[in-house]
């Protein structure tokens, strides 16, 4: 379903559809009953007589199969309006209206409708998507002459109330599990399709330089985050509330929105970096050094604060979400699309799950880790949210 934007003119969000050509002077047909807007059955009204009943400033409009939906925000009003010009009253909705880009809206496993905020976010990321794919299964992937195995299992993961990421404020992460597989990256991505600028934005700062574009890490991390690549798994058999809503799909998450996901869904807070002592968690910090690469802290390297790896016990190990961030296994490991500054051609990012849980560095053509694919969602998409085990 294609949400359209509105703007407080209602023929223009009509106009502004395809298959449908109609303006203020082409009357519609309304069949409307128990309408406090369209009084009489079978009236011939105007977009100009909507325009005069309700403050369409409130709508939004929807399409899909050639049939238009108005939902009127400050009444509750729903309506459709097909190809025909006929409008149809479909009845009082309990529609909460939302502020898109602050605000986004999901249901939970016992039905309940929650609005999700900046403030609140915290209590449903690592929440698996019910909404999407079946949960616990995997799929292939062929990217060229490779074939992936993945899992289905997708979880929310950040929502970027700051537009941070570039994609728009209020935009939807949702990423895939860690399955046990064992992959080195490629290294034919394209730039131009590429999300390197968009999940490494420390990267981009003004007066900093890249690393060598041609470096093996660069490639790699161009690759994981390039969206033709990994357009394969949007699957148009999924729930259209979601398929419709997905902007791109790429192969893993950045350092970046690694850290800034798992330090809001612990809540963990400070300026300075810090070492863990028990089951404490601490915020994980992250910093771009210039042409090299990201450097992360706490630092696994005690004479200084920032180093290539961080220190045991990081990414502890967390049974309700366990496989967004850990990857629940001391054995395997999962890339994170960001090159690391421990060298200048080969070392991108990755989390392991030995020595407690860390992030740390692997050579990206020879290293062999798990793609963890991330969606970026519109944020007007509404989330069924379920239960983790």
């Amino acid at each position: 379903m294609h949400f359209y934007g509105y703007d407080g003119l209602f023929r223009n969000a009509i106009d502004s559809t395809e298959k449908f050509s109609m303006s203020e002077e082409i009357n519609l047909i309304a069949t409307a009953q128990n309408s406090a807007v369209l009084e009489k059955q079978n009236h011939t009204i105007t977009v100009k007589d909507l325009e005069d009943y309700i403050d369409v400033s409130q709508a939004k409009v929807f399409k899909e199969n050639n049939i238009i939906t108005i939902i009127f925000y400050d009444s509750g009003r729903k309506y459709t309006l097909d190809n025909t010009g006929l409008v149809s009253y479909i009845g009082i909705q309990n529609i909460q209206k939302l502020n898109i880009g602050e605000e986004v809206a999901a249901t939970l496993s016992d039905g309940t409708e929650v609005v999700i905020t900046e403030e609140n976010v915290d209590e449903y990321i690592g929440s698996p998507v019910t909404n999407y794919k079946t949960l616990g299964q995997t799929e292939q992937l062929q990217i060229g002459a490779n074939v992936y195995t993945l899992s289905t299992t997708y979880k929310l993961y950040y929502i970027d109330f700051d537009n941070k990421y570039g994609d728009g404020k209020g935009t939807i992460y949702l990423k895939a599990d860690y399955i046990p597989n064992q992959y080195p990256c490629q290294t034919d991505g394209n730039i131009e399709t590429s999300k390197i600028r968009n999940f490494n934005p420390s990267m981009y700062v003004e007066g900093l330089e890249t690393p060598d574009i041609n470096s093996k890490k660069m490639k790699a991390a161009i690759w994981l985050l390039d969206t033709e690549k990994w357009a394969g798994l949007i699957d148009s058999s999924v729930d259209t509330d979601i398929a419709d809503k997905i902007n791109y799909i790429v192969g893993a998450p950045s350092v970046e929105l690694m850290f800034d996901s798992y330090n809001t869904c612990y809540g963990l807070k400070g300026e300075t970096p810090k070492k863990a002592t028990g089951s404490e968690r601490v915020k994980l910090f992250y910093k771009y050094s210039n042409k090299l690469g990201y450097q992360v802290a706490p630092n696994g390297e005690n004479s200084k604060e920032y180093g290539s790896y961080l220190a045991n016990n990081s990414i502890k190990s967390d049974p309700e979400i366990d496989y967004m961030y850990y990857p629940g296994s001391t054995t395997y490991a999962y890339y994170l699309a960001s090159p690391s500054a421990k060298s200048n051609n080969y070392s991108i990012m990755r989390v392991l799950g030995n020595n407690g849980g860390f992030a740390s560095y692997t050579p990206s053509e020879t290293s062999n880790n798990c793609f963890c694919p991330i969606i970026s969602l519109s944020p007007d998409c509404t989330l069924n949210l379920g239960n983790n085990n």
